[in-house]
């Protein structure tokens, strides 16, 4: 007998051995996507009220980890009232939950906890998953108060309430969590859909089905992953069927939680996060609003508790174009007039050469002789000053080429000083 428990223990330390070495290599590969950023992802968690999503993300994070899960979000179904256990928007950013100073220096996700939305696709829940996913819900708010809202003005009273704050928060990628022992919520699926896909800002999805451990048989679990993936338009790199850290997986194994980690849990769950991770998975119109798409590019997110707003600046004032323009020409005309003087003046030998031919021709009538080198010279006059002339017409010819390409530049900064 204890040959026997000695063998399954021997097997049971090589799978443990196995999976560390594959966790390993799973992080190392989530590292090598990761240092592709510089800011980390915004990675909201949706789904319906107890199908898992607080401890999906304490297994995730327990994924990332190499020393024991730890409870970072609230996990439970409902409180002894009958109330949902997460009441308010949670983030979760890496500095909170990483363990190693060296994995602090990358990117890791921040994690979006909160309420879970009812099954349905009323206009009430479309609205305030905007509200979520474009980032106008602080941290730490509570999603109830949306709700009372709604019950006292409407949708009207929400976007009175919402679309004056401030982007705080604005979601990267979402994933969608449900339970493969649960009825799959089809109505708030649909809404999620339209919400994240069918607007003008797409923010991309992704679907975990929790409780693996408590499917049925395998032909429900394919069944059920198939109608999942179906209904959110999911492809395979962006579906997780998986089992959380739980009290029934360490009484299973015979184990607690508390003091390690399970790397067979963790392995799928890394290489889940890699794929949402992927650089090259993002939001499309990023910069788009709820009032519609913006013409600036935003500045970084910052954390909200410890973001503050610069200082105001003072509109410049107006600019009067017609006067920057004649200015402009003036100046142009300005050079113009400089070199066509400087053109048009013969230089000194030139003209020196001009008064002396003329002197000779005047001289040589009326004293009746002529001197045949001086004369040939004289009738090439034209010659060598058209010859003087070609170095200023090519400098003329460069400077208002030259020109032409400067002075919209130069007007353009003196619009920008306000000149």
């Amino acid at each position: 007998m204890s040959g026997t428990m000695s063998s399954a223990a021997q097997i049971a330390m090589t799978e443990d051995m196995n999976y560390q070495q594959l966790k390993d290599e799973e992080i190392q590969k989530l590292e090598e996507r990761l240092d592709e950023y510089t800011l980390p992802k915004n990675v909201a968690i949706i789904g319906p009220p107890g199908v898992g999503k607080s401890s999906f993300i304490n297994s995730v994070i327990a994924s990332f980890s190499s020393k024991c899960w730890r409870e970072r979000t609230k996990v439970g179904f409902f409180d002894g009232g009958g109330d949902q256990v997460t009441h308010h928007l949670i983030k979760i950013t890496k500095e909170e939950y990483l363990d190693s100073e060296r994995q602090k220096g990358y990117p890791y996700p921040t994690l979006i906890d909160m309420n879970g939305f009812d099954d349905e696709s009323s206009e009430k829940i479309k609205e305030l998953l905007r509200y979520v996913l474009f980032g106008l819900v602080p941290h730490e708010h509570k999603l109830l108060d949306a709700i009372n809202i709604y019950t006292d003005g409407g949708i009207k009273g929400m976007r009175e309430a919402y679309l004056s704050k401030k982007e705080t928060l604005k979601v990267d990628c979402l994933i969608f969590v449900a339970s493969s022992a649960s009825v799959l919520p089809l109505n708030l699926m649909e809404a999620v859909k339209q919400v994240a896909l069918k607007e003008d800002r797409v923010i991309p999805v992704f679907g975990v089905l929790t409780k693996e451990d408590k499917c049925n048989n395998l032909e429900e679990s394919v069944s059920k992953k198939k109608e999942f993936c179906s209904k959110l338009g999911l492809p395979e790199n962006r579906f997780l069927l998986c089992t959380n850290y739980c009290d029934d997986y360490d009484k299973n194994k015979g184990q607690s939680r508390w003091n390690r980690v399970y790397p067979e849990l963790d392995v799928p769950a890394l290489s889940f996060m890699r794929q949402v991770c992927d650089v090259g998975i993002k939001v499309l119109q990023n910069n788009a609003t709820l009032e519609g798409p913006k013409t600036v590019t935003l500045q970084p997110q910052q954390d909200p508790r410890t973001a503050t707003d610069p200082p105001p600046r003072d509109p410049p004032p107006p600019v009067d174009n017609s006067v920057i323009n004649v200015l402009a020409f003036a100046f142009k005309g300005l050079v113009i007039a400089i070199l066509l003087y400087w053109i048009l003046t013969p230089p000194f030998d030139g003209q020196q050469m001009v008064d002396a031919c003329a002197q000779f021709e005047h001289k040589s009538q009326t004293m009746n002789f002529s001197i045949p080198g001086i004369k040939n010279l004289c009738d090439r006059i034209g010659d060598v000053t058209q010859r003087q002339l070609m170095t200023p017409l090519m400098c003329f010819v460069v400077v208002i080429i030259g020109m032409d390409f400067v002075m919209p530049q130069i007007i353009r900064m003196l619009h920008r000083l306000g000149i």
